[in-house]
């Protein structure tokens, strides 16, 4: 345990020049949209500007930053067709790396170097980032954007690990990430009503939506909704996760206010859930409330948190007609077996005939971006395989091992961090935190969950806030051992 548990990390903070140039970067800024004209450019460029400035006095602001970003990513990237609107949550994930190298270097602890993760994550690392050399690589810029798509979030885990040094922080990060949650999940569910025609008519980028429904009963079109996602399976992963955290909040909140705000949000959230029609994350969201009640060791949050649920499940149904109801049922296990099993089959032709994989440059996210972005006539070549295994076997080979080892490594590190808590709510909140991060590993069988935003962000930041609250919890313990029986009584 770090003796720096409960000193800022921002108390070295950069000096006047530091705002200085921030003015001078707003000012340039202004002056650009003002040619421009560009009202959405003017908000995304101001809430940058703003989130700089508070980042280097605060590392929190950066990462609160990143979630509010990574919520409005699938909204950002069709408005802005221009190649930056692909980079716009890297630039928050750059400013918290550089925050956190500026206390590194100023002589701040950094105990996230220290934890089970941290030898994993750096040979997994490793070993993507030499993947760049693979002779079956199609180019270095596909292979650069493979290793983004791969390692985008990972280091996310070691600046809030190093950051969150208070249970307050760590409330505080998961009340701001359940206001965005339910802000939109809101508009999800509003879009549920009004179609996509307004986005439409906002740019022809978002006609890649219209397509987005599924066909139930007697053949009627279900509107499957992405609200401000790239896609409905991420914005449902991302409900079903905030649905079993705001659960925890409702039980572990120190305000009691928090805790009826977060019973409010949950039949919002759930209701969102739904009205995406992401199978795996309901599937995910169900594995993931089994997880929460069994580790929280308080069976009456099934009755509470299944009542709520069992409301947004009801409304939703009522709005889908039905449908909804087809969709669940259609969730056999033949089903779920084939979906996940026959992607990871062919991950493992492509491995078997490329033991040390085919490189990263063929793969989800940007690569495949890019890849649209060449000329007709390049033989630019993509590997759809819809299941983050089974991809990982074809484009890294045995590296695969060691992307499994970081999951695994995660997993028990964070299920020894939760049975160590003694507190109620600390106990409460982690059980909650590692159901929401199992929600998200089980939709890996059909994708790269640990690349789509919001769900690779939350999965590290949950991560390594269970992992951290061990640690606040004894150092809370040992202070309250170290007052004076004045001090306590009067506390």
């Amino acid at each position: 345990m770090s003796a720096r548990v409960g000193v800022p990390l921002y108390s070295r903070a950069p000096s006047r020049a530091v705002v200085a140039m921030a003015v001078v970067v707003f000012g340039c800024a202004m002056a650009y949209l003002g040619a421009m004209q560009s009202w959405t450019l003017a908000t995304v460029l101001c809430f940058g500007v703003v989130i700089t400035v508070l980042a280097f006095y605060k590392m929190e602001w950066a990462i609160l930053g990143l979630v509010v970003m990574s919520n409005f990513d699938g909204f950002l990237k069709p408005l802005f067709a221009e190649r930056f609107s692909l980079f716009l949550k890297d630039y928050f994930i750059f400013l918290a790396a550089v925050r956190w190298l500026w206390g590194l270097f100023s002589g701040e602890s950094r105990p996230s170097v220290r934890t089970l993760i941290a030898a994993p994550a750096l040979i997994f690392a490793g070993y993507v980032i030499a993947q760049v050399a693979n002779p079956n690589s199609q180019s270095l810029t596909l292979s650069l954007a493979g290793v983004r798509a791969w390692l985008l979030w990972v280091p996310v885990f070691f600046i809030a690990y190093d950051y969150l040094e208070s249970r307050r922080q760590i409330e505080r990060l998961w009340q701001v990430a359940m206001l965005v949650g339910v802000v939109v999940a809101a508009y999800g569910i509003v879009q549920y009503f009004i179609g996509f025609n307004h986005l439409f008519r906002l740019s022809r980028e978002f006609a890649y939506y219209a397509k987005m429904a599924y066909t139930a009963g007697a053949g009627e079109r279900v509107l499957r909704v992405f609200s401000t996602m790239v896609h409905p399976g991420a914005f449902g992963s991302a409900m079903g996760f905030m649905t079993l955290v705001a659960s925890g909040l409702a039980f572990s909140a120190r305000s009691h206010g928090w805790r009826i705000a977060s019973l409010l949000c949950i039949p919002v959230l759930a209701m969102a859930l739904f009205l995406s029609g992401a199978r795996a994350a309901m599937l995910g969201t169900g594995l993931g409330l089994v997880v929460f009640i069994a580790f929280s060791r308080r069976p009456a949050l099934l009755i509470v948190a299944g009542v709520l649920l069992l409301g947004g499940f009801w409304q939703s149904w009522r709005l889908t007609r039905g449908g909804l109801e087809d969709r669940v049922e259609s969730l056999s296990w033949e089903y779920v077996s084939e979906r996940a099993s026959h992607p990871f089959e062919m991950g493992l032709e492509v491995a078997a005939q490329h033991p040390f994989g085919v490189g990263v440059s063929y793969g989800s996210g940007v690569a495949r971006s890019e890849a649209g972005r060449r000329a007709p006539g390049d033989r630019t070549q993509t590997l759809f395989i819809e299941n983050d295994f089974g991809r990982a076997l074809a484009e890294l080979g045995v590296g695969a091992v060691l992307y499994g080892v970081l999951l695994v490594a995660a997993a028990a590190a964070c299920c020894m961090a939760q049975l160590r808590l003694r507190t109620p709510a600390n106990a409460t909140l982690a059980a909650a935190l590692l159901g929401g991060a199992v929600s998200i590993a089980v939709t890996l069988a059909v994708g790269a969950a640990l690349y789509v935003a919001p769900g690779g962000l939350y999965f590290w930041l949950a991560v390594a806030s269970v992992m951290r609250l061990p640690d606040i919890e004894k150092a809370a313990v040992a202070a309250a051992d170290e007052s004076p029986p004045a001090m306590a009584k009067s506390a």
